[in-house]
């Protein structure tokens, strides 16, 4: 989590070239990187730990999922024309659109549980 963050970093974007060991761990790869933004931008770093609410994802029963959720090898490919009832049109992407009495329409194919957690999670 992200606490109190000056408003320009959601807006502004930078590149960064940099090379480093080809055979660094990751947890390397970002100790250099904070390194590097401490000296290119003044990074100051604080972690700490928090009690934070969380959401699971569960099957309401287990081994069967929930109705319109299909595994995507028995779904429509990504490879063929979107049918007129395939939602949503596009594969490896999540698409939210307002429904029917004020509630949300999520769509994703062929995306793992794991980012469709994250995504639903970012929503609120």
């Amino acid at each position: 989590m992200l606490a109190n963050l000056p408003a320009w970093v959601k807006s502004d974007r930078f590149a960064i070239e940099a090379v480093a060991p080809q055979h660094a761990t990751k947890d390397q790869y970002r100790l250099m990187m904070q390194s590097l933004l401490a000296d290119r931008f003044g990074l100051k770093l604080h972690f700490e730990q928090r009690d934070v609410p969380v959401l699971a994802m569960v099957l309401v029963k287990p081994g069967k999922p929930g109705p319109r959720l299909i595994p995507h090898e028995q779904g429509q490919g990504c490879e063929e024309i979107p049918k007129p009832e395939t939602f949503p049109k596009v594969c490896y992407g999540y698409i939210a659109t307002p429904g029917k009495d004020g509630m949300l329409l999520l769509g994703s194919r062929a995306t793992s549980m794991s980012l469709i957690g994250n995504f639903i999670g970012n929503l609120g």
